[in-house]
């Protein structure tokens, strides 16, 4: 009787632990390579480039420290970085530069974990040249601000170095190919530290 319960204490044992690692492997999303993922409400398409024998992951994490989602968080300076926004007349995009306003608050919606993974390391997607291209839907940020309509809000990215918040247009974010379509603003990453970065509307 004693030899039983020890077998089922171990094997209920390799059970827990079995199911705890899978949950850890699958801690994280796998890109797959030119198809469309939709991670927390957002599109996410990787383009693996030079990576071979690897993978690209991404996965919404908790935000920073100090930092609530949809919370309005007053800022200064915003000013400094021109903007661009595309307005349709007729079959032409008619594309105008616009500054934020110099004052405002800017409304954290998501903190972004992306590296590439080969074996168990974590590497930057620049090192091989890979990028993923981001979709977010005007009515996801009129649901994080819901102050003004989404096509007229900016994006932001937190630069943990500088403890700045920078502009998805500014040429050290990062990010390229800055489109705002008529439901949609669509950016390609292509620099991104391993770590996580948190991207936040407004103002």
């Amino acid at each position: 009787m004693l030899k039983k319960r020890v077998v089922f204490v171990v094997l209920f044992a390799g059970i827990i632990f079995t199911l705890w690692g899978e949950g850890t492997r699958e801690d994280r999303t796998r890109l797959p390579n030119n198809k469309e993922l939709v991670i927390a409400g957002i599109t996410l398409q990787a383009d693996y480039g030079k990576l071979e024998g690897g993978s690209i992951h991404a996965k919404k994490i908790p935000l920073k420290d100090g930092y609530v989602e949809s919370k309005a968080y007053p800022v200064k300076g915003l000013g400094e970085c021109p903007l661009t926004i595309g307005e349709r007349e007729g079959d032409t995009l008619k594309v105008l530069r616009r500054n934020p306003p110099e004052e405002g608050a800017l409304y954290p919606l998501m903190n972004l974990d992306i590296y590439s993974s080969i074996g168990s390391s974590r590497i930057p997607i620049e090192k091989y040249g890979a990028n993923v291209t981001v979709t977010i839907p005007y009515t996801f940020l009129e649901g994080i601000n819901k102050s003004r309509p989404g096509r007229e809000q900016f994006l932001f990215i937190y630069d943990d170095e500088s403890k700045t918040w920078i502009s998805i247009e500014d040429p050290d974010s990062g990010i390229r190919e800055v489109k705002r379509g008529k439901n949609a603003i669509t950016f390609t990453i292509e620099r991104w530290p391993v770590d996580d970065r948190m991207i936040s509307c407004g103002p």
